[in-house]
C-alpha cells in the first residue's frame, strides 16, 4: 500500500520532479518536454549574456575611474617642502606623467594634464620666493566634471584643492579683533596669492586657465560663506572642517591649519568624496 501523500515522481524530502510528471501526474509531451528544453536553453544563453554585460560594464567603469583620484597630483604636492626645496628638486618630481604638459613663468613652473576626453584635469603650481629662490608657495588641483552616467552608478563629479604658502609677516601679525578675524584674513590674503599665481601661469594652458577658474570660484563659495559668519571660522582648524555647498558639485568641505608662518589648506568638493566616508577620517585631513 502506498503511504499517505504519495504522489507519483516525488521523492519524500524533495520537490516534485515536474519534468518527469506532469502537475496532474501525467507525463509530458514529447512537445511540452521539448519546449522545456528549449526554455532552459535560452535562459542559460540570457545568464551568460548577463553576466558579459556586466563584465564589460564593471571594466568600463574601472576605466572610466583609472585617475579620478590623482594620486600622483597629491603625492608630488607633498614632496615639495617650502622653505626648502629649489626649482631644481621640484622640476625633478613635478612632472611624473607622459601625458602632463609643464610650464614656466617668472617664479613660477606648472605641471598639468587631462583625461577622459578632458572631463578630468588637474594640476600643480610652485611658486618661489625671489630672494631665497626656495618654494614659497604651492598647490594641487584636480577636477572631474564628467557627467556620462555609468550602467551601476552616477557620475563621481568632485574636485580637490591643496594649498601650502609662507604667509607676509604682517599678515599675521594683524592686528585682528579675534583669532577667527586672523583666520579670515588668512585666507584672503591666500585667495589673492593663488589668483595672482594662476593669472600668470595660466596664460600658457587652457587646461589651466579652466582649472585656476574652477578653483577660485570654490575659494569664492568659502569665503562669501564664512564673511557672512565669522564664528564658523573657528572650526576651520578642527578635524571636521567648516561646511559648504559647491554651486554644481553640493556637499564640500574646507580645512585650514595655520602653523608659525606657514598655512595649510584643504578643500574637497563633490558628494562622491564621502560615500560611505567622512571628510573628518580621511587621512590627507588628518595628517595635513
Amino acid at each position: 500500500m502506498k503511504a499517505p501523500g504519495f504522489m507519483p515522481g516525488v521523492v519524500e524530502g524533495h520537490a516534485p520532479s515536474w519534468p518527469i510528471f506532469g502537475r496532474d501526474g501525467a507525463r509530458p509531451s514529447i512537445e511540452e518536454q521539448t519546449h522545456k528544453k528549449w526554455k532552459g536553453t535560452v535562459m542559460k544563453i540570457s545568464g551568460i549574456r548577463w553576466i558579459a554585460m556586466m563584465g564589460l560594464a564593471l571594466a568600463a567603469i574601472g576605466c572610466q575611474r583609472s585617475y579620478d583620484d590623482n594620486k600622483d597630483i597629491f603625492n608630488r604636492f607633498y614632496m615639495t617642502d617650502l622653505k626648502q626645496s629649489a626649482s631644481s628638486d621640484v622640476l625633478n618630481v613635478i612632472k611624473t606623467l607622459q601625458r602632463e604638459d609643464t610650464a614656466q613663468t617668472g617664479n613660477l613652473v606648472a605641471s598639468f594634464g587631462d583625461d577622459n576626453d578632458g572631463m578630468i584635469s588637474w594640476f600643480n603650481l610652485v611658486a618661489f620666493d625671489d630672494q631665497t629662490l626656495k618654494a614659497s608657495r604651492k598647490y594641487g588641483f584636480m577636477v572631474n566634471e564628467r557627467t556620462r552616467r555609468t550602467l551601476l552608478m552616477k557620475p563621481p563629479q568632485k574636485l580637490r584643492l591643496d594649498a601650502q604658502a609662507v604667509v607676509d609677516p604682517q599678515v599675521l601679525a594683524g592686528p585682528y579683533t579675534d583669532e577667527n578675524a586672523r583666520r579670515l584674513a588668512v585666507l584672503h590674503w591666500l585667495d589673492r596669492q593663488f589668483a595672482t599665481d594662476s593669472k600668470q601661469i595660466s596664460i600658457s594652458s587652457q587646461i589651466l586657465a579652466s582649472d585656476s577658474l574652477a578653483a577660485r570660484q570654490t575659494l569664492s563659495c568659502v569665503l562669501i560663506q564664512l564673511d557672512a559668519n565669522p564664528a564658523q571660522a573657528a572650526r576651520l582648524a578642527e578635524f571636521e572642517g567648516v561646511r559648504f555647498d559647491h554651486p554644481t558639485l553640493g556637499r564640500s568641505y574646507i580645512r585650514m591649519l595655520i602653523e608659525e608662518d606657514i598655512v595649510k589648506l584643504k578643500i574637497k568638493a563633490g558628494n562622491d568624496w564621502f560615500i560611505g566616508t567622512d571628510f573628518k577620517t580621511h587621512s590627507d585631513v588628518i595628517n595635513m
